[in-house]
């Protein structure tokens, strides 16, 4: 019983830590375009490192969403 609770408690915890770091990425690419300005091969690379970022953020909170395999007895 105490195994299953720790289980229970760790994969929430790595859920809750998931969530917070693709909350992190997704802040930190909306600042990295926003201080692009007007120079603009400047603005182009930030802009690449925005989408970059954006899509890892989106990456890790489709994980979240992806239903875990239970195993089968």
């Amino acid at each position: 019983m105490n195994e299953q609770l720790t289980s229970v408690t760790l994969e929430l915890k790595t859920r809750t830590i998931i969530s917070e770091v693709a909350c992190a990425i997704r802040k930190h690419a909306e600042y990295v375009a926003s201080i692009a300005g007007d120079d603009y091969p400047l603005a182009v690379v930030l802009s690449a490192m925005a989408e970059d970022l954006k899509g890892k953020a989106q990456e890790m909170e489709a994980e979240l969403r992806e239903p875990e395999e239970e195993e089968q007895c």
